[in-house]
């Protein structure tokens, strides 16, 4: 049972970052005239999905999904159904901010990769 529960509450980040994505997409589609704006805000929105599907820095999928509500109101789609995606993921994201790795151990995780960043000899 413990881990059904688990496995729910890891979802939920993962689903958050596929609305996230859902939403570029939207928006990059209904864009017209201001597609360089929307391309900018996209990558960033698009970082925190991928952040957000990662589970590391919280803060920045957060914020990605803040950014998402006001890029859905460019977005192709009835009644800003963009921005109720983006929404929706700001929630899912507000709950399992729990599960998120911490930002000094993910900084740390990205900047050892590859064995950049450690120490050699002793």
């Amino acid at each position: 049972m413990n881990s059904q529960r688990r496995d729910s509450t890891i979802n939920k980040p993962m689903i958050a970052g596929i609305l996230m994505i859902i939403v570029f997409l939207m928006a990059i589609i209904g864009a017209g005239d201001l597609i360089y704006l929307i391309l900018i805000f996209g990558v960033i929105l698009l970082f925190g999905a991928l952040c957000a599907i990662k589970l590391v820095y919280w803060p920045v999928a957060v914020i990605a999904s803040v950014l998402g509500m006001f890029l859905g109101t460019f977005a192709i789609g009835p009644y800003y159904l963009a921005s109720i995606l983006s929404l929706a993921a700001f929630l899912l994201l507000i709950m399992s901010g729990g599960k998120f790795t911490p930002v000094s151990k993910s900084s740390e995780h990205f900047v050892d990769a590859g064995g950049f960043g450690r120490r050699q000899g002793g």
